[in-house]
């Protein structure tokens, strides 16, 4: 990504962001059935455009190109942190101190009503790329490119790695990745101003150091959690005998047992709610009170917590396998009994005779 950014009119630190896109040729498995293929990553990560940090990042296997930049979005507002240690990956804070909000943000493309509404509702403003810029997100797309088709591609090739890595060891090559990029790689010299004149050799952390306390004006602080999730997909869930049921899969909360919604179900008293929900984890999703009160955690019930750390595409992808072979099941059953009756019948019949 050297030499990307000219000296014309840089922003400030965390005043601009964009989105760059790549999709990768490795063939994602199912960490619950390592036999099945789930299909080819796309990643998207987020870039401070001064600093050239990526300040946020999203793995996506599902369809929906606004989706998976949301999220990519939304995680560029999370604390790190915790984000890489629920990776298995431990940092300070100091290797990745990007969990603020920009002023702008470039995308390439035309966002649809729900993913311009998210943002403007952050006070983030959406600008569509100049011709210059649109060639410079081009030249960060094949860079980007480059790097992601040759993620984990050390000491094994292609061939070898089809198949091998599910979406979490995925995840957190990417990650290691960008720690890498972010606190090592070299950077070619360009002059925002006189003041970085001096300057040479620089990798993205310092420019971001740099101009952090070199700047007058504090970074945005990232909205609160509750905030967040308004930038998650909503959907309707339906109040049944065995939990709230969303997708395929059952939850409880405790307003759910406290007003025993489950056992009003049982005796035929159906009800709807909304939640939101993340695609990236099946583990939680978020019952969004119609009084405005704060959304309510919703958790897997017990004989569903095998999915714990699932994205939801795996989850659909797994359960829809399920009832597929079900089906294949019961239609071998269906059929064997068939044959036996059928056969029957013409034993009879030739008694008969």
């Amino acid at each position: 990504m050297n030499s990307i950014f000219s000296n014309q009119s840089l922003p400030a630190l965390n005043s601009e962001w964009f989105v760059a896109s790549a999709s990768t040729d490795h063939q994602i498995a199912s960490s619950i059935d390592r036999s099945r293929i789930l299909g080819k990553p796309t990643v998207h990560l987020v870039l401070d455009r001064w600093s050239q940090m990526i300040v946020g990042s999203h793995v996506s296997l599902e369809e929906g190109f606004q989706l998976g930049c949301l999220l990519a979005f939304e995680n560029a507002l999370a604390e790190k942190v915790s984000f890489c240690r629920n990776l298995g990956i431990g940092i300070s804070d100091a290797d990745y101190p990007c969990h603020h909000i920009c002023e702008s943000l470039l995308l390439g493309f035309t966002p649809n009503e729900w993913l311009l509404n998210s943002l403007l509702e952050f006070g983030v403003h959406v600008k569509s790329p100049n011709s210059r810029q649109l060639a410079q997100n081009a030249k960060i797309e094949a860079s980007l490119g480059h790097v992601i088709l040759s993620l984990g591609s050390c000491g094994a090739s292609d061939r070898q790695l089809n198949g091998i890595l599910d979406l979490k060891q995925f995840r957190r090559l990417l990650v290691q990745y960008i720690l890498h990029y972010n606190n090592h790689q070299k950077l070619e010299p360009y002059l925002i101003d006189e003041q970085t004149d001096q300057h040479s050799g620089l990798v993205p952390i310092d420019l971001w150091n740099w101009g952090l306390h070199s700047s007058s004006n504090s970074l945005r602080a990232a909205p609160s959690e509750r905030q967040r999730l308004n930038l998650l997909p909503k959907a309707t869930a339906s109040i049944t005998s065995r939990g709230i049921a969303f997708q395929g899969l059952y939850y409880t909360c405790g307003t759910a047992i406290n007003e025993q919604w489950f056992t009003r179900a049982r005796v035929g008293v159906r009800s709807k709610v909304t939640l939101a929900y993340d695609p990236r984890c099946v583990d939680v999703v978020y019952l969004i009170a119609a009084n405005g009160d704060e959304p309510e955690v919703c958790h897997l019930t017990p004989q569903y917590r095998p999915m714990l750390g699932q994205s939801w595409f795996e989850a659909r992808s797994y359960l829809a396998d399920i009832k597929e072979r079900t089906q294949h099941t019961h239609d071998k059953f269906k059929l064997a009994v068939e044959e036996i009756v059928h056969e029957s019948i013409k034993r009879n019949e030739s008694l008969d005779l």
